[in-house]
């Protein structure tokens, strides 16, 4: 396996709202969906809506970045696990600095910040060759999930190939049994990974690619925003 860490800041938090708070501030700028992409000058600041109560609206965000230079303070990709979940005054710095838009404003600033759970993301991907995997296979080892196809947070597309996978080694299992079990277990594995093995591999590849391209210069952004003004 060859994992790769990503050279990317990532934080992410977690915060509640009153309903009528929530009407005001967000709602205006969300309407009815529960994701309001955040993008700007090579950073992106995603806001989800994750748990509607009675009383309450429960939501997260991410705050990313490319890492600027060798002594960028806020990339510890090798942070503890307790630090991780501590807000460090330069974060709260560069947000207050980002003069960002309603809604965002709001609530990623250094006073909103002390009311919400905060975590240090190290974003990592894993490729694995096709050999490993079938060697692995021969030991009684099969790979599903995060284990060999790690990717950046992209639109649930790891949790999707996660669910694949599962899906297509029980189709695997499923044949060899209705065989009699005659295929073998090499056999299940070669058949899983077939099929699973590039689909993941490749998936890899695009989400990193795209979750740069998340992280573009705002020159970029308004670019496409005027071509899609411009009639077909």
């Amino acid at each position: 396996m060859i994992p790769e860490t990503i050279p990317l800041i990532h934080y992410h938090g977690e915060f509640q709202v009153s309903h009528s708070a929530f009407d005001k501030l967000i709602r205006p700028h969300s309407g009815h969906s529960n994701i309001l992409v955040g993008v700007g000058d090579r950073f992106n600041t995603p806001l989800s809506i994750c748990n509607v109560t009675k009383t309450k609206v429960h939501l997260d965000w991410s705050y990313s970045r490319p890492v600027k230079g060798e002594n960028d303070t806020l990339y510890r990709p090798n942070v503890p696990s307790e630090e991780a979940k501590q807000i460090p005054p330069a974060l709260l710095e560069e947000l207050d600095a980002l003069s960002l838009a309603e809604p965002w404003k709001n609530f990623l600033n250094s006073e909103s910040l002390k009311t919400h759970r905060v975590f240090h993301w190290t974003t990592r991907c894993v490729y694995i060759t096709q050999d490993d995997a079938r060697r692995a296979g021969e030991q009684g080892v099969v790979f599903v999930g995060d284990s060999w196809h790690a990717m950046p947070i992209f639109g649930g597309e790891g949790g999707n190939h996660a669910l694949l996978d599962g899906v297509e080694l029980a189709n695997a299992i499923i044949k060899s049994t209705a065989s009699g079990g005659k295929d073998g277990w090499d056999n299940v594995v070669k058949s899983y990974y077939a099929g699973a093995w590039k689909r993941s591999q490749e998936a890899v590849r695009r989400s990193t690619q795209r979750f740069f391209l998340l992280h573009r210069p705002a020159k970029e952004w308004k670019e496409i925003s005027e071509k899609k003004k411009k009639p077909a």
